[in-house]
């Protein structure tokens, strides 16, 4: 039960940082990392692929805050906005995410359960 709220948290974060991509980076991060923890702690079979998702994620702001540290892109910048391809990870990992955790959510409450009676 607790990892099933777990999981509603994380996939809530992330569709709440959606509001604001750029802005709500920490939150995407945030809600990717817990629906990944409990996609794994749950034997989920997505597991890897939200795994994926969060490594992709974490690449991607990784790389908005080394541009902004940098002084950030376009504008008077120095940095041509082609820079920011190399933030591509994150709006992918994103939308995976997503993916992924609709699917996760409906497999925990399909189940019924968040952990496999196994454990």
């Amino acid at each position: 039960m607790f990892l099933r709220i777990l999981l509603v948290v994380g996939f809530t974060l992330m569709v709440l940082g959606s509001i604001d991509p750029l802005e709500g980076c920490v939150l995407i991060l945030a809600g990717s990392v817990l629906c990944a923890f409990v996609s794994h702690r749950s034997a989920s079979r997505h597991r890897r692929t939200v795994l994926l998702s969060t490594i992709l994620i974490t690449l991607g702001v990784a790389v908005l805050f080394l541009l902004t540290a940098m002084g950030g892109v376009g504008g008077n910048s120095t940095h041509s906005t082609w820079w920011l391809l190399l933030a591509a990870p994150y709006p992918l990992g994103w939308i995976l995410g997503l993916i992924t955790g609709v699917l996760c959510l409906r497999e925990a409450f399909r189940r019924g359960r968040a952990v496999p009676a196994a454990n």
